[in-house]
Order: structure tokens, then sequence, then C-alpha cells
């Protein structure tokens, strides 16, 4: 069952209601105690395109949610162009095929047209975000203006549109509150910029301007491309220099900040930004989160830079209040809300627990977890992350471990051999309401022990009471009671829990649902980083990860 759209802190309704409930009065805007571009401190982390990890990129929903993050203080707020009856909307592409359900050149369509327009978010960014409409100027700065520092694009980098945009802005009074943003530097030189803080964009580090042509413009802030080749330290050196704060995009792991900071940026752009910033009051937490509400949370990343996709990321299966991500095959994934651990020189455990969507071809592919490693950079270094321990639960049973070095060369722990993956399926179905102490099952071909535990569509739990042989038609389990009525035919995906201990000087693996088996334990202590990485290692067939949780 995949996770229906559902609504998530505030919806596109509740943003709506708040625009229309300040628009037609600029006194409203006036009692508003708007934060002011002057009180931001630095190091400082704005969130990209609203915090596009974590919320729908360019979403009224998401901006509305963005403003109410703690610790965060500023959100770009939008990329705005003006459309063909000299509406003034906010999109991001050129087009409109890539976050809407329909196609065109965005410049094209009137402002009426482009509010027809579904953003089908449940689509792209899942996490059970609803689908969502396209917003004017007006209607986001009314929703979030006072809330928060607003940074706001010149998209199509027209002159025009930043005039337009400024006397909006103050029209509504936010002119302290707001920094405008451009590529094109002549946006941010019209006399209706005149009273708010502009931020020059660049995705290198030399072209036609310099730092002392930025500072005639009257330029505040400059913003680069983090990806962009030459000395970063002495770009930055050589704005701040001018008076220019300096700020790096787009930053969403931490190593990444650690190194923009390091280089003399005063700030990042963030797709993850309270995450990014090493809030960790505001989003760490000892067990996942994602079971419960079924949503992205701060740290859930893939290699690269997002804002990522469910192409990229995965989704949500399962039940609600117990959902589970699964990622795509043969992916490597942080997941951030654990990370990094609060004392990796001690003595912790990180326990992670799975399901079997499906059985791989290969039984020698299986599901990855690796722990203590350094830091928050995903590679794909043949599969491996440098300088951490790596446990692979195999479809065959087996579970093999090994010490990973800097170089991706890998050291082995004595293996454990468990029960292979099978998925067994029900002979008859379950009634709700009416509990159970046997699940009535097609004859099995693989054993089962007492203490395996299987996931019924309703998301429920049932474990193991006793054994059950190969060919048997019936697993004995503890009393349950389904809360909804299960077809006959129905899978019984495995669940399968792995625990990893971890001493300032030993590393030792365990399957707790089968822990007859045995351990998987190293003396070492060559790496103790805090940070954990899953991976759903295989072609075909796949897992889905529950929980982590760290103790």
């Amino acid at each position: 069952m995949v996770q229906p759209a559902t609504k998530r802190l505030v919806t596109e309704a509740a943003a709506t209601a708040t625009y229309e409930t300040l628009t037609g009065a600029a006194s409203k805007y006036a009692r508003r105690s708007a934060p002011a571009v002057s009180d931001l401190t630095y190091p400082l982390v704005m969130a990209h395109r609203g915090a596009a990890n974590i919320f729908p990129e360019s979403t009224l929903t998401g901006y509305i949610n963005a403003a109410g993050l703690t610790s965060l203080q500023a959100v770009e707020c939008g990329d705005y162009r003006t459309v063909s009856d000299g509406g003034i909307v906010d999109f991001h592409d050129d087009t409109v095929d890539r976050t809407t359900t329909s196609a065109g050149n965005a410049s094209s369509f009137s402002t009426p047209g482009m509010k027809r327009l579904v953003v089908d978010s449940s689509s792209w960014f899942g996490g059970g975000w609803p689908d969502a409409g396209v917003s004017t100027l007006p209607e986001v700065m009314g929703a979030i203006g006072g809330l928060t520092v607003l940074v706001p694009e010149v998209k199509d980098l027209s002159d025009a549109t930043a005039s337009a945009m400024c006397k909006k802005i103050k029209a509504m009074g936010l002119q302290d509150s707001v920094i405008l943003q451009s590529f094109n530097l002549t946006n941010l030189q019209v006399p209706d910029a005149s009273g708010i803080a502009t931020m020059f964009l660049t995705g290198t580090l030399t072209g036609s301007f310099t730092p002392d042509s930025l500072a005639a413009a009257g330029v505040k802030f400059v913003c680069f491309d983090w990806t962009a080749t030459g000395d970063k330290a002495a770009f930055a050196a050589s704005m701040k220099a001018k008076g220019m704060k300096v700020i790096a995009y787009t930053i969403d792991h931490q190593y990444n900040y650690d190194a923009a900071i390091a280089a003399g940026c005063d700030g990042v752009l963030s797709n993850d930004p309270i995450y990014v910033g090493r809030s960790y009051a505001a989003y760490r937490k000892a067990a996942s989160a994602w079971n419960l509400n079924g949503t992205w949370g701060h740290g859930m990343l893939v290699a690269g830079t997002g804002p990522f996709t469910v192409a990229q990321r995965g989704s949500f299966v399962g039940a609600p209040g117990a959902w589970r991500w699964k990622m795509p095959n043969n992916q490597l994934a942080l997941p951030g809300e654990v990370c990094p651990v609060p004392s990796p020189a001690g003595t912790y455990s990180v326990t992670t627990t799975f399901v079997v969507e499906g059985v791989p071809t290969n039984t020698a592919q299986g599901a990855a977890i690796f722990v203590a490693a350094p830091d928050d950079k995903i590679t794909n270094l043949a599969g491996n992350v440098p300088l951490s321990y790596l446990v692979k639960a195999r479809a065959s049973g087996t579970v093999n471990a090994w010490r990973i070095d800097a170089a991706g060369a890998s050291t082995a722990f004595p293996g454990i051999t468990t029960t292979a993956w099978s998925i067994p399926t029900l002979s008859a179905g379950l009634t709700s309401g009416v509990a159970v102490t046997s699940l009535p099952v097609n004859a099995l071909t693989v054993a089962v022990k007492a203490g395996h535990q299987f996931v019924l569509p309703t998301g429920q739990v049932a474990t193991a009471s006793g054994a059950a042989a190969v060919a048997a038609t019936a697993i004995p389990v503890s009393s349950i009671t389904p809360s909804a009525a299960v077809v006959s035919g129905a899978s019984l995906l495995p669940r399968i829990t792995i625990k990893a201990d971890i001493t300032p000087t030993s590393v030792t693996f365990t399957r707790t649902d089968e822990a007859a088996a045995g351990t998987s334990s190293m003396t070492d202590s060559s790496t103790r980083g805090g940070y954990v990485v899953l991976s759903n290692l295989m072609d075909n067939g796949g897992v889905s990860f529950e929980s982590i949780a760290v103790a």
C-alpha cells in the first residue's frame, strides 16, 4: 500500500486562508513585527526553495512550513517571473513540465492560467504531501511576510520584473525584511530596489563582475555555486573585504557546510537548512520518525544535491503509523534524523529494522547498514562508505560484516548463518477484529523459527511463537487481532532487525530476531564517526526500512 496524500504541518488551504486574512490593508502588514535583514546572525543558513528536501519546492505550503521552522532565519520564497498578462508568479523552471501536470513555457501562460496548474508534488516529492497550486508574489508575501527574512529571486532576469517586485514589497511594508536576489546585476540596481538589501548570484568565481563593481552597485550579499571551480576561500575573502556577506549554494550535507564555513563563507543556501546548520535540538532524535509520520525528515539524504525526488530518494510504503522508507535499489541513503550520534567515541547501539518487500534473484544481495562513518559524504565507492563498519544481511540468510578503510578496501568479520529470506502467503483470509494465534499459509518453502516476525498488510507485526518446518501450512504466532480484513493470498513480509553494538574497542553485529545464530564481532577502534548510512543493495526484489534507533 502506497501512502495516500495527506496533509502535513500547514496545508495549501491554510496558507491561502492566511493570505486572505492579511491582504487588503497595508496597516495589517505594518502591525506585524517583521524580522530585519540587519538583525541576521552568522553563520546564516537560508532555506533554498522553501527547504525543498523537507517540503515540496516552490509551493505556498512549503514556504509557510519553512517559515515556521525554529532556528531558521531566512527563507528563499520564490523564483518570480512575469507572465503573459503582466502578473508576477512564483515558478522556478522556464517550462511547467517538471513540477506540474501540464506542459509548455511558463511565460506563455496568463496569471489565471498559471493558477489553474496543478503542482503534482504528491507524485514527484511524495512523503504524503498533497498537490498544490502556483502562487503569485502577493500571495507568498502575504502568507509569510513578517515571519522570517524573505529571499525572493528575479528568475526571468527582467528589470521590469525586479521593479514590480520591489514595489509590491514596499507596498506591504516588508522592505527591511527582504533580500532581493538575481543572477542579473542590473535587476538589483533598478531605482525601486532602493532601501532593499540585494544579493548577487553567480555560478562562477570569475566573470564580468568584480568585488568593486558589486560593492559600487550596493550589493550586500554575494551567493556563489559551491561546485564552481577555483579558490573559494580567496573569492570569499575578496568579497568580504568590500563589506559584502558571502553565501554558498546549494549545500545539503554537513560536511559541505563545514567546508564552506572554513573557506570563509558567512552562510549557505540549503534544501535542508535545519540539518545542514547542525541545529541538533531541532532535528536529532533517538529514533527515526518516518515510520510514524510517513514524510521526509531532516537529513534524509542521498548522494548529490536536492531538491530530491521520489526517483532519487524513494517513497513510503505500509500503513498509517507503520510507514517504511523504500529507497531505490542500489542506493545509499542517510537516515539523518539520528545523525550524528551524540557520543560516537563512547558506547552505544544502532538498531535497524527492515522489511523484505521482494526476494532478489541473486541471494548474495540484500540490505546494508554502515555505522561509525566520519561524515555524511555519501559516495558510491564500489558500494562502500569509507572509514565505516558495514553489515550486510543477505537474502541467503548469511549476515556478513566488514571494516572499510579510507580507500574502500574491506576487512571481514566472522559471518553469521541465519534463515534465508522467503515471503509466505496466506492460504485463507483473516477477519477484522478476530484474534488469531496461527496464520494459515501456503506450504512454506523455508522454515520459520520462533521469534521471526512478519508484517501484515494492515501494518501490524506478527511474531512467531514457535517453529514451523518446510512444507508446514500454519505459522504459530503470539495472539494478534487484525485491525482490518486481510485477504487470502496476501503476503507476510519478513521483518528483520540488525543491531550494532559499538564500544571504544569493538564492534558487534546481531540479528536480534534470530539471536541464537550468534554474533559477528571484531576488536577494532580504527574509526568512530557518528554517521549511519542505509542501502538497498540489490538489482531486483528489495527491502524497506522501518526504523533506526540509537541508544
